[in-house]
């Protein structure tokens, strides 16, 4: 059975934007990192993770934050993703199961402190709220503003949030009325001027299908906008969790980040290998699920095939295992899946 083993070495150099401190963006220079995988696709995935590792250690140091190995690797793929940008690639080197770049790396280090204050309890006073956003309910006209599965849905998303800088609040219903300078007074610690009213309205359509509108009412020190999104959905659960995802990746956008975009490929077949030592039929379907819809499963010589109907490209599958500690050898259109040794 083949496993992945990873070196990776380091050379920078650090500089500091020029804007004002509490929104620093601090710029590792020519990082250079080096990865083996069992796939080009993993070697890829594996250096600039390990990369981004190092750049958090090196960023917090600027803070006088001192993070171990062992802590770094707490932080959720996806987490240190959104927070570390690549802002070059240089040099550049890939082979079927190596890569190597010299990689500049963009920390925007607001961001980078409310991910350590979610981590790590020791640091949560670092945390820094950018924007308030106050959940509010419509029923037959009436507006209620708290204890509702509206509130509960932001709550779920609560870590997510608290990176990206929003603070989800309740506050009594005669407050969502005042003035703005009246409302501000009540976030005394919030850094910027971005006080959110969102108010969802649930509708029932027919039997499954649900309709929820939700009214955005962004209030700044000179402006007001407001605007209405629609989402429909087999269950309230299912849309109000729509609504507060699609709110998420608006938010990712608007700062930096690196959200993988999902481009719609075309189905293919694919057959995944495990083998029966290591994987119980519980895990491998679970995994199998994760790419796809299962077609076909059979057990053959101590080896359980399951062939699954994906959308995801190479570079898609490969990353979705990394983030679960699997990785795959490829074979003609053999998947095999195995675990990665780190």
């Amino acid at each position: 059975m083949r496993r992945v083993f990873f070196v990776i070495i380091y050379a920078l150099t650090v500089n500091f934007s020029a804007s004002a401190s509490e929104s620093s963006t601090i710029i590792l220079d020519m990082v250079h990192v080096t990865a083996t995988g069992n796939n080009e696709h993993e070697a890829k995935i594996a250096a600039l993770h390990y990369g981004r590792q190092n750049a958090l250690k090196l960023a917090l140091k600027t803070k006088e934050i001192v993070l171990s190995e062992k802590q770094v690797s707490q932080v959720p793929y996806h987490k240190l993703r959104d927070c570390i940008n690549i802002k070059e690639i240089n040099n550049e080197s890939l082979s079927s199961v190596s890569y190597c770049a010299d990689v500049t790396f963009s920390c925007f280090m607001p961001k980078i402190l409310n991910l350590v204050s979610c981590y790590f309890p020791q640091y949560k006073h670092l945390a820094q709220t950018y924007e308030v956003l106050i959940p509010l309910v419509k029923r037959n006209t009436r507006l209620y503003s708290s204890n509702t599965n509206w509130h509960s849905a932001w709550q779920r998303s609560k870590k997510d949030l608290k990176i990206l800088g929003v603070s989800v609040v309740q506050v009594p219903l005669r407050h969502t009325k005042a003035r703005y300078e009246d409302l501000r007074k009540l976030f005394p610690t919030m850094i910027k001027d971005t006080i959110t009213l969102a108010t969802e309205e649930l509708f029932f359509i027919s039997e499954g299908i649900f309709k929820v509108e939700v009214q955005y009412t962004v209030l700044s020190q000179n402006t007001k906008k407001e605007f209405t999104k629609t989402y429909n959905a087999a269950s309230e659960y299912l849309a109000l969790q729509q609504a507060v995802t699609e709110f998420i990746d608006a938010l990712r956008t608007r700062k930096p980040s690196n959200v993988t975009v999902r481009y719609k490929n075309k189905a293919k077949i694919i057959t995944c290998s495990f083998d029966n030592k290591e994987f119980s039929e519980q895990l491998a379907l679970q995994y199998s699920k994760i790419y796809g819809t299962i077609v076909k499963m059979q057990n053959i010589k101590g080896t359980r095939l399951i062939t699954v109907k994906t959308l995801l490209n190479e570079n898609e599958l490969a990353e979705e295992m990394f983030i679960r500690k699997l990785s795959y050898y490829k074979e003609k259109d053999m998947y095999s899946i195995v675990r990665r040794c780190n």
